[in-house]
């Protein structure tokens, strides 16, 4: 992503200021409390550049500069605990291997570990992923062969057994990780600055496949993106990650992707399509039983799946509290006392 001159002024009016939150919906406000950074590569290292020079530029009343803007996001990224790669190591994440009843990721520890801080925290991380319900060992094949699907086209079909897959199962486990990450933060009072910067949010909705391209241009597979598991995760989470996550597009505060305001009208068409399709799965499986949760939220639920028009659909979507009938996942919630909610 590129920082304009406008972004960088605004920065600057912010140190002048000497209050972080003299403009409480720029990015900088997050310095404030402990927060991490998800979005594509180029747009996550920008942002933990202006983090970093901020932080720097504060005390010593400087000001922030493209060109040093530039240097520093060029730098590693995998040393911050403001960016997912501190904890997962998305090219030495270890093995995933198979166990009766199922596969295993097993993490090894770096070779030559340059900060032994880091390898503990991602130790530390590997084992809180693997014994949580996002992580290998709970899921039955189908999601797996889904998942492997997702991060090679070319395998979406596939008659390999899965035991010969465990590449992309690998690739899989990262994808799971980076979600299992979200609740794992916010469980530690850490928020997320989700950067939509450079992303095509239309092709997230959709969940379209990507090409990745070697060195030399040519296509070597298509997968798709990490971002968009973790935004339609996100979606489908919103009633309980509202108060954690907070959407960012040029450093500044945005409603987030299916919100009128932020999403094109087509984009916020597709959503309230998703929330449609999501509120009849809850109507499928909880619409015939005594659930006292369900009857809580019937009525929301009825008006999503109708999907009559995007924004009531929506709304009636996340006001249906999906979260809570998501055991699955690894949220902060009681799924056991749903009958007493």
């Amino acid at each position: 992503m590129n920082v304009t001159q406008a972004q960088i002024e605004a920065i600057n009016k912010i140190l002048k200021s000497g209050k972080l939150d003299s403009d409480p919906d720029h990015f900088v406000a997050m310095l404030r409390a402990p927060f991490i950074i998800y979005g594509m590569d180029d747009p996550q290292r920008t942002y933990l550049a202006i983090a970093t020079l901020v932080e720097t530029a504060l005390p010593s009343n400087s000001e922030v500069t493209s060109g040093a803007v530039a240097t520093q996001a060029a730098s590693d990224k995998t040393g911050s605990t403001r960016v997912s790669n501190y904890f997962i190591d998305f090219n030495k994440q270890g093995n995933v291997v198979a166990e009766s009843g199922g596969f295993a990721l097993k993490r090894t520890a770096e070779p030559a570990a340059r900060d032994g801080a880091r390898e503990t925290a991602r130790a530390a991380f590997s084992q809180r992923f693997e014994a949580s319900k996002l992580g290998l060992s709970a899921a039955e094949n189908d999601p797996l062969i889904r998942g492997v699907a997702k991060d090679n086209q070319a395998l979406h079909k596939t008659t390999k057994p899965l035991t010969d897959l465990t590449g992309s199962l690998k690739n899989f486990a990262v994808r799971r990780a980076c979600k299992f990450l979200l609740y794992d933060s916010i469980q530690n009072g850490v928020k997320i600055a989700y950067a939509l910067d450079d992303m095509d949010l239309s092709k997230v909705v959709t969940k379209q496949y990507v090409a990745l391209k070697d060195d030399d241009g040519y296509t070597v597979k298509q997968k798709v993106p990490v971002c968009t598991s973790e935004i339609r995760e996100i979606f489908r989470n919103w009633d309980h990650l509202a108060d954690h996550v907070i959407f960012f597009k040029g450093f500044k505060r945005v409603p987030p992707p299916w919100n009128p305001a932020t999403g094109t009208t087509q984009e916020v068409k597709l959503w309230a399509d998703y929330a449609a399709k999501r509120a009849n799965k809850l109507k499928a499986k909880y619409g015939k039983s005594n659930d006292k949760l369900y009857a809580t939220v019937k009525s929301n639920v009825e008006r999503a799946a109708q999907n009559f028009a995007p924004k009531p659909t929506l709304d009636a979507f996340h006001a249906s509290k999906p979260s809570l009938f998501n055991p699955k996942y690894a949220l902060p919630v009681d799924h056991t006392a749903h009958e007493l909610l």
